[in-house]
């Protein structure tokens, strides 16, 4: 499905891909904390994400800019299963984690009950949320992006509509996602505070390929969830992820 054109398409169209001392002095000037835990709970409906029913808020990666009141957070999992640790974390906050490759399949130890050949086997969620610490911001207040790198070389950025809650790719305006983030009732004030879905690989097919080449054992991802204010950056969730 062809995603619209975002509207702020020209706001800064660069993303974290500095060198460690530059990110280090664009962030020392803030109160960053980053670790494991749970979404902020302006994100939670009940004890579920808005994005649909059985998606935990915990064992999320969770960067804050305690500054500005923004939140990242990126999870992997496996695909209607169980949450996945990270394998190890590195002294920048990055996160490493393994995943399954192929297609969905039948994994009870997993706490996958069916199988699903048109869904990769796992998924990545994501988390956005503005005005915490009684910070008077919302989406729009900053730029987002989803900075996804598949083998070291194929990179595509997804800049987020906060109007529509869709994730456009820079390089291709027909390829994106999200935009139905609320499956469960949410107010105004919230859905202008926060993003959030769950991505697989199935769904932008377009970007990293069809099942058999994105889902392949050996493959890697890079994944960024970066906030700007609209010049400099602000704050980043970064995981990387290999298939196995």
């Amino acid at each position: 499905m062809a995603k619209p054109a975002n509207p702020a398409s020209n706001a800064q169209n660069v993303h974290a891909n500095l060198p460690g001392q530059a990110m280090d002095a664009q962030l020392q000037k803030f109160d960053i904390s980053d670790g494991f835990g749970t979404v902020d709970s302006s994100a939670i409906f009940g004890s579920q994400m808005y994005f649909g029913s059985g998606n935990s808020p915990d064992n999320f990666h969770v960067d804050q800019n305690n500054t500005l009141g923004i939140q990242l957070d990126l999870k992997e999992h496996y695909r209607t299963g169980n949450d996945i640790a990270a394998s190890s974390v590195d002294a920048d906050g990055t996160a490493h984690f393994n995943v399954p490759s192929g297609t969905q399949v039948v994994d009870p130890a997993h706490g996958v009950g069916s199988a699903n050949a048109a869904r990769g086997a796992w998924n990545f969620d994501f988390v956005v949320a503005t005005g915490l610490n009684s910070q008077n911001t919302d989406l729009s207040s900053f730029t987002f992006k989803l900075a996804i790198t598949q083998n070291g070389t194929n990179t595509h950025i997804f800049d987020l509509n906060p109007a529509t809650h869709v994730w456009i790719d820079e390089g291709s305006p027909t390829v994106g996602f999200g935009g139905d983030d609320f499956n469960h009732p949410a107010s105004a004030a919230t859905q202008s505070h926060v993003a959030e879905n769950s991505v697989n690989m199935a769904f932008v097919t377009g970007a990293f390929g069809n099942l058999a080449t994105s889902t392949a054992a050996g493959t890697t991802y890079d994944i960024k969830l970066e906030a700007f204010d609209h010049t400099h950056l602000v704050g980043m969730v970064h995981d990387a992820v290999l298939l196995v």
